[in-house]
């Protein structure tokens, strides 16, 4: 009752999103399987790295390609190797997040995940429950990335987290200098 007064109105689901998986026919049996885990598909910077994870790793790993906001670049993914998968209502509701890894993995037994850009955190804490390895790939500056505790959360809920420059890490280390 309260979804149908209130919820739907505000752009809420009433239900898990289906891992509705695009390419996964192109999946080679014995491969082990990896995550890229992009914040959206538009023809910008981190998107355009993701889209380079996938095509660097297709020959080695079944990979599945996480997209948590839409774009045009989400056909170029497929075309790429990758099955994809398009959760826009990931981001902010830690709920659906945790289901659709917690399927994800139950589906593909996951070996690792990357996680370009810290647009992308909002899938971390899954990860790490699941005990998935976790690589954060962070090219933002910590000063400028609200909220404030954005990296923190990243540290945390990481295995490995890799800069892209060393500008990036000098500030995320005068910002957060106990990291």
């Amino acid at each position: 009752t309260h979804y149908l007064r209130h919820g739907q109105y505000e752009g809420r689901g009433f239900t898990l999103p289906e891992i509705d998986l695009l390419n996964e026919d192109g999946f080679k049996s014995g491969r082990e399987t990896i995550l890229v885990v992009s914040h959206e598909a538009s023809r910008t910077g981190a998107p355009l790295l993701s889209l380079g994870l996938v095509q660097a790793n297709v020959d080695r790993y079944n990979v599945v390609a996480l997209l948590l906001g839409e774009g045009p670049l989400r056909d170029n993914f497929q075309k790429a190797g990758a099955s994809v998968v398009m959760s826009p209502r990931m981001k902010g509701n830690p709920v659906v997040t945790e289901a659709v890894i917690r399927r994800l993995h139950e589906r593909f037994n996951l070996k690792f995940a990357l996680v370009n850009s810290i647009e992308s955190r909002a899938v971390l804490p899954a990860l790490g429950q699941h005990c998935i390895p976790a690589v954060a790939l962070l090219h933002e500056f910590a000063a400028y990335t609200r909220p404030a505790t954005a990296f923190r959360d990243a540290f945390f809920w990481s295995s490995e987290v890799v800069f892209s420059t060393r500008v990036t890490l000098e500030n995320a280390h005068a910002e957060l200098p106990d990291l």
